[in-house]
């Protein structure tokens, strides 16, 4: 008898459909928040010499590569994010790792196609300090660490032969 949020066969599939709009809602609210309170350009400091609150409006994707080419990178995004979602579907994956990790991802990248439709640029604001790294946003997190569970899920708890996933639910 299965319980939980089993998902084999027939199983709770929509839990992860909440869990991505939750994660969707904290990535848009944070964005709304610096939108209101900053202007592009602005900083404040919030972890002093870790990390500081910086307003900028990337055109580009990752480490501002293919900056201004807002309508390629929507096109692309959303293709993406429909092969996933299609994906998942029709594979059904039965770890909650595989899961979770995809419902981070298309979340992140939900957050910032928005952006991309509505505002023709993406609202990036963490700005961390003690290393030499792009202003990223709360999407991006959850983009990167979907991205790492599913890696880490591969490489050590999924079997390769068969296909067939050790029990990690």
């Amino acid at each position: 008898m299965k319980t939980g949020l089993q998902t084999k066969r027939g199983g709770l599939y929509w839990i992860y459909g909440i869990v991505a709009a939750a994660l969707l809602c904290a990535d848009q609210g944070t964005k709304w928040l610096i939108r209101q309170s900053m202007q592009p350009g602005d900083s404040v400091s919030f972890l002093p010499h870790v990390a500081q609150l910086t307003y900028v409006q990337n055109t580009g994707i990752a480490f501002g590569a293919l900056a201004g080419r807002v309508n390629f990178i929507t096109v692309l995004t959303a293709v993406l994010l429909a092969a996933l979602v299609v994906f998942m579907i029709v594979k059904r994956p039965c770890a909650h790792a595989v899961w979770l990790a995809v419902s981070a991802i298309v979340a992140g990248g939900i957050g910032n196609l928005i952006d991309r439709i509505w505002l023709n640029y993406v609202v990036d604001f963490i700005d961390v300090l003690f290393i030499d790294f792009p202003v990223f946003n709360v999407a991006d997190m959850w983009v990167v660490g979907g991205t790492g569970l599913l890696l880490i899920y591969m490489l050590f708890f999924e079997e390769k032969q068969g296909g067939k996933e050790k029990n990690l639910h």
